[in-house]
């Protein structure tokens, strides 16, 4: 069970290039502070979220939700691929090539925000929750 992990990125939008990879445009570190008193209406917001398992964990089940505060914005269903596809028959993988990868790209757009918020991903594995980076969302004050 050791050696799971979650991992999250919030940003403005996700762009598959050539050569089989990803840019990720306007990514948010801390807060992400919107210019505007609240409420707005956020064109587009990007959610990137890899779950990071070991291939020797025999996962049964996997799902991530989307939450906005204690409200469920998106759940996922049946993430994992099938088992045949996750076990090794190589006993000289290098230790990277003994992890499943799964990733999951969300668009929320258009996204409305009301009030300051709190948005966070949820992993469950097997009954057991992983839980991201949360990104918090507040107006920009006046002071």
């Amino acid at each position: 069970m050791t050696g799971r992990q979650l991992e999250v990125i919030y940003c403005d939008d996700v762009r598959q290039e050539i050569g089989n990879k990803q840019s990720f445009i306007g990514v948010y570190l801390g807060d992400l502070i919107v210019a505007e008193a609240l409420p707005v209406v956020l064109p587009k917001l990007c959610l990137v979220s890899t779950l990071i398992l070991p291939k020797s964990d025999d996962v049964t089940s996997a799902r991530i939700r989307i939450m906005q505060g204690d409200h469920c914005l998106l759940e996922s269903d049946g993430l994992l691929p099938p088992s045949e596809e996750v076990r090794s028959t190589n006993p000289e993988e290098v230790p990277e090539e003994q992890l499943l990868r799964i990733a999951l790209v969300v668009v929320l757009s258009p996204f409305q925000v009301d009030e300051e918020t709190v948005l966070r991903v949820v992993a469950e594995v097997d009954g057991a929750e992983l839980i991201g980076r949360p990104l918090r969302i507040r107006g920009a004050r006046s002071d």
